[in-house]
C-alpha cells in the first residue's frame, strides 16, 4: 500500500481575480481583461478562474517602468 506524500510544505497562493485586483491596484474588469488578453498567467479549475501569486510579481516586474538616473537627464 502506498502511503501519502505530505505536500503541507508547498506553499502556492492562488487568488481570486478580486484579490488579484485590489494587490495590482486596478478593477476586477482590467484584470478580466488581462486574462483575456492571456497577458497574466492565470489558473482555470472547472469554472473558477485563479491567478497564481507569482504571476502578479512576474507582471509587476515586467510593466515596471525604471527611473532614469539623474545623470543621463543633463542637458546639453
Amino acid at each position: 500500500m502506498k502511503s501519502k506524500e505530505n505536500y503541507s510544505h508547498i506553499a502556492i497562493k492562488n487568488l481570486s481575480k478580486r484579490e488579484a485586483a485590489q494587490i495590482l491596484g486596478i478593477c476586477v474588469r482590467t484584470v478580466e481583461k488581462l486574462i483575456y488578453e492571456r497577458s497574466i498567467d492565470h489558473v482555470r479549475i472547472g469554472a473558477r478562474v485563479f491567478i497564481p501569486y507569482a504571476a502578479i510579481e512576474r507582471f509587476n516586474q515586467i510593466h515596471t517602468i525604471s527611473a532614469y538616473e539623474a545623470d543621463s537627464q543633463s542637458i546639453v
